[in-house]
């Protein structure tokens, strides 16, 4: 006896999806990447899409140094002083550091490098919570002037 396989149902909802989806092709290729790459981050916690849209209320200096050096001092400093590191991403330049003494040990502070040019970098600290980004710039700052000349 010949089993017949019915995939009428499948080509139905293909079809349905396609209808639906043709209304949203005005939406750019590179704006559906983001949110898909961005909504799987949210969910497991380690977004830093509001530390990087509040970057233009960071705390921020520049130093004689390269990218890649402040980066590793600053993810040093951290180690020294016990902070936790929540994200380290060089590729990125970017560093999210937690619990931090006297704040809130969910309150995130996000920590990027910005090259000037080959041998200065733009540091920029920031949080969502202001006196934790204080607490943060007082800590890191500080240490960083130790080892490399700030402009």
């Amino acid at each position: 006896m010949k089993k017949i396989h019915n995939d009428f149902p499948a080509k139905i909802i293909a079809f349905l999806c396609c209808i639906g989806l043709a209304g949203c092709l005005h939406i750019r290729a590179a704006d559906v990447v983001e949110r898909a790459v961005e909504v799987p981050k949210i969910i497991l916690g380690n977004s830093t899409k509001a530390l990087e849209e509040a970057r233009g209320r960071a705390v921020s200096k520049v130093y004689q140094c390269a990218p890649g050096e402040c980066f590793d001092k600053v993810a040093e400093i951290a180690k020294d002083k016990s902070l936790e590191v929540f994200i380290r991403n060089k590729q990125k330049m970017q560093i999210v550091l937690m619990d931090l003494p006297g704040t809130i040990n969910t309150t995130e502070v996000g920590v990027f490098f910005a090259p000037v040019d080959e041998k200065k970098t733009k540091v920029e600290i920031v949080s969502l919570s202001l006196s934790t980004q204080e607490t943060a710039a007082n800590l890191i700052f500080p240490d960083l002037k130790m080892s490399f000349s700030e402009e």
